[in-house]
């Protein structure tokens, strides 16, 4: 039942989804910012949206529903909110539009798609996540003056990393078709480049909780060195839906233990 809960949730994009929106209450708690819910619901759908179409033929009738469903949430809620940060919402849309354009339709540039570009697959994948994620919940700051953007920026480090990780444990069906990280240079330097990636990430966070909720730094850390040792531990022989549940849930791990935190202080 729990293995067949942990397919469900990741042949269905939810789990991706519901991390995203995990990851967006933690950037309103990191800023001071009251959570507004129908943002989160919003980065729930939409990235919902852009991981269902990325998995659009895996079971034609079954992602055709799930499709409908999430490109009719994330219309609903732009609406309701009157385009509200209309900008981010077309910029990380954009990045997704041109990540998810398939090479044969597109032939004759499909070696400038980021999906084929060894080094750019996983920072469009951050970038993404770190303007709805992160900077997109800044808009309701307050303190326009605060380095909000320094926290869209760890966690630009902080996805990018995990998207590799995603390579890691893709090196079996990629090969031969997208040359990612891993397949070009090596697990090796992959994982010392995800370490680095990682660090780099709890390094910006620490100018940005300068400014609000002190006493989450040394969880945060925690959180992110207990990341380290699991994502590190991807390998291409695992079982691929384990090793997702690991990547997605490690975010709504962290992002949990902080929500906690924030409530007890």
């Amino acid at each position: 039942m729990v293995r067949g809960l942990v397919r469900f949730l990741n042949n269905s994009s939810l789990l991706v989804a519901l991390a995203a929106a995990a990851l967006t209450v933690e950037s309103f708690i990191i800023c001071g910012i009251p959570i507004r819910v129908w943002l989160v619901i919003e980065v729930f759908f939409i990235t919902w949206c852009g991981y269902i179409f990325l998995r659009r033929e895996e079971g034609a009738h079954y992602q055709k529903s799930l499709i409908y469903i999430a490109v009719t949430g994330s219309t609903i809620c732009f609406f309701m909110t009157n385009f509200f940060g209309w900008q981010i919402l077309v910029a990380s849309g954009a990045i997704v539009l041109v990540y998810n354009l398939s090479t044969k339709k597109v032939q004759k540039v499909s070696h400038f798609i980021p999906r084929q570009i060894t080094f750019l697959k996983p920072a469009a994948v951050g970038m993404a996540w770190a303007l709805t994620t992160s900077l997109w919940p800044a808009y309701f700051a307050s303190d326009k003056e605060a380095p909000y953007y320094l926290l869209a920026l760890s966690n630009f480090f902080y996805i990018t990393a995990l998207a590799i990780c995603d390579d890691i444990r893709d090196m079996n069906r990629d090969n031969g078709v997208i040359k990612t990280l891993p397949i070009v240079i090596g697990l090796k330097t992959t994982r010392i480049i995800i370490v680095l990636h990682l660090a780099i990430a709890v390094w910006l966070f620490s100018y940005t909780n300068e400014y609000h909720i002190k006493s989450i730094s040394y969880a945060y850390i925690v959180c992110m060195a207990a990341i380290t040792v699991l994502v590190l531990n991807i390998r291409p022989q695992g079982n691929w839906h384990i090793q997702a549940l690991t990547i997605d849930g490690s975010i709504i791990l962290r992002a949990i233990v902080i929500m906690l935190l924030a409530f007890m202080a």
